[in-house]
């Protein structure tokens, strides 16, 4: 966590922004995870 925390406490330094991209798959299918949504 320190890693992140570290670029973050830079790219905030020289006000600057990140993207970070987040993807969720189902397992082992989409099927049984959206049943839940």
């Amino acid at each position: 966590m320190e890693r992140y925390e570290n670029l973050f406490a830079q790219l905030k330094d020289r006000k600057e922004g990140a993207f970070v991209p987040f993807v969720t798959l189902g397992d082992p299918s989409v099927e049984p995870v959206t049943e839940h949504y």
